[in-house]
């Protein structure tokens, strides 16, 4: 008897609950969701376990025959490695993936060519943090730490204005913010408000 299982990799930009919808909708009768583990859940039918390891619970839970359903194929894995071999894992046992977004299943090589183009685009665009309220709180304290550090606009412009002591502008930028910043320069370029009242003077050529 073939059973549909289903695995939910929550991110920003796929929320948990979108995933659930999709998958359920697509007749997963068992769903996998990453995260912290939670009691077992009927959704709609659905069995929903939540498990820090609930990508190799459901890998493990696959036999031949059975579809392994996901919204889309970037949720497969992190990686352009994962999909890759998960999908050869799958296929040499005997299961398939089910895209639930497009219905697209993987046994036709042509098919599952193009759902590996689309994941590796889906996870080119994507941080692979998980996005809920505990990171949202740490991104809101980073800043807010960040904020507190920045010299206030006239101390700021004495050091934006310096070409001597800070030659660089990600130098000036890092003064500017307290010290706080260590990223690329177009990064760094919008942050401080001196950044957007006029450009920095000539380097002194000695």
């Amino acid at each position: 008897m073939m059973h549909r299982r289903a695995y939910v990799r929550p991110t920003q930009g796929h929320s948990e609950t979108r995933q659930l919808k999709a998958v359920i909708a697509a007749g997963a009768s068992h769903v996998y969701v990453e995260g912290k583990a939670r009691p077992m859940r009927e959704i709609d039918g659905a069995s929903v376990i939540w498990h820090p390891d609930a990508r190799a619970m459901w890998l493990r839970s696959l036999r031949k025959g059975d579809e392994a359903v996901v919204e889309t194929g970037g949720r497969i894995g992190r990686t352009r490695k994962d999909v890759a071999a998960t999908i050869a894992d799958l296929h040499a046992r005997g299961a398939r993936i089910l895209e639930a977004r497009t219905g697209r299943r993987s046994d036709d090589p042509a098919v599952a060519a193009l759902l590996m183009l689309d994941a590796m685009s889906e996870l080119a665009g994507e941080r692979g943090r998980p996005f809920n309220s505990k990171t949202a709180r740490e991104a809101s304290k980073k800043a807010t730490r960040r904020r507190a550090k920045r010299l206030p606009e006239k101390e700021a412009r004495v050091i934006w204005q310096d070409t001597t002591k800070y030659p660089t502008n990600a130098l000036a930028l890092d003064a500017m913010e307290g010290g706080t910043l260590r990223t690329a320069y177009y990064y760094l370029v919008p942050r401080h408000p001196v950044v957007s009242q006029g450009g920095r003077p000539r380097k002194n050529k000695r």
